[in-house]
């Protein structure tokens, strides 16, 4: 989750005041610890020299940790689109989970992830547009329908500088489609 500045402090005087009341949740793989929920509360209290805190700890393995790191987050509304889209991109790439199942996991919608998996073949530069929040999910998907870097980059910079719609740039997009298969 990120927190804007206000939320921030209130959030920093918090964990100063009265220490953390919701303790971070973390699996066990049998090997290896991973943190599923909690990474602001532990950063937090690192900051003000605590070095041991309470932990939640769950048996469970890393693809079913980033399934719950997505539910959380997700259900939080608090999480930036990029770093959904790594969480799914890992989940179906590297874990081999089909998007049904990240769907009815998680709780998103199959159509987003969908988008979400799209949006992991576009350009660096649209997929940090999409994360300083100067595209939305929508835009970032019209776009990633094109398969050239370079063309990708001048419709984002074409969104931004026009703020187009996101209807409009579908409609760009076919277009940019039909003379990019002309050539």
């Amino acid at each position: 989750s990120y927190f804007d500045s206000e939320t921030a402090e209130l959030f920093k005087h918090s964990i100063r005041e009265v220490g953390i009341q919701s303790p971070p949740l973390v699996a066990f793989d049998g090997a290896d610890y991973w943190l599923i929920d909690g990474l602001n509360r532990l950063e937090e209290a690192k900051l003000n020299g605590v070095t041991s805190i309470a932990c939640a700890v769950i048996d469970t393995d890393l693809k079913n940790v980033l399934l719950k790191n997505l539910t959380l987050n997700a259900l939080r509304g608090k999480l930036k689109p990029t770093e959904m889209l790594a969480v799914v991109n890992e989940l179906h790439a590297n874990h081999q989970v089909d998007i049904d199942t990240i769907a009815r996991q998680s709780g998103l919608r199959r159509d987003h992830i969908e988008k979400l998996l799209s949006i992991a073949r576009c350009s660096e530069k649209v997929i940090t547009a999409l994360d300083e929040g100067l595209i939305s999910v929508s835009h970032a998907y019209e776009i990633s329908k094109v398969p050239d870097f370079e063309v990708q980059e001048r419709l984002l910079s074409q969104t931004i500088t026009y703020r187009t719609t996101v209807k409009d740039l579908q409609d760009i997009v076919k277009e940019t489609l039909k003379i990019l298969a002309a050539q």
